[in-house]
């Protein structure tokens, strides 16, 4: 695993190479100054920027999903996201309800929502996904599905 300050490194090694292509994905959890410092040096290049945040082993509790988002906002994100594992259908519903509450159609927001999901747990989400017509999604592919 890497430092933080040997992320941060990677990631500006990353930026410096912005011509080929058009966005950088930071990592929330390199801590506040450095997902700032990492956003203005790609912005500074032209790249749009996503701030992620994984939770590869369960999903957060829907009120602290819309304060992530909300932070994620706040420190420049174009591209708020959460990547996380529902574990049951209700897991499910919080995430889609936080990203609804969030981020309501119709109104005029600056930046996309994503609602990725984990491998071999996506099938639902990518249903819902559908369903919602939401902006963007990421997910496990299955031919023919959805």
């Amino acid at each position: 695993m890497l430092s933080t300050d040997e992320y941060a490194g990677r990631v500006s090694e990353l930026i410096g190479l912005y011509e080929y292509f058009q966005l950088i994905d930071i990592e929330l959890s390199a801590g506040d100054d450095i997902v700032r410092e990492l956003t203005e040096a790609a912005r500074n290049k032209g790249l749009a920027v996503v701030i992620s945040q994984h939770s590869f082993t369960d999903t957060p509790p829907k009120q602290e999903m819309i304060d992530t988002l909300t932070h994620m906002h706040e420190l420049g994100a174009d591209l708020p996201k959460l990547a996380v594992s529902p574990g049951s259908p209700a897991d499910l519903f919080d995430l889609m309800s936080a990203s609804l509450l969030k981020y309501r159609p119709g109104d005029n927001h600056e930046h996309g929502r994503y609602r990725p999901s984990q491998p071999n747990r996506g099938e639902p989400h990518r249903l819902l996904h559908n369903l919602r017509r939401g902006d963007r999604a990421l997910g496990p592919g299955t031919a023919g599905c959805c």
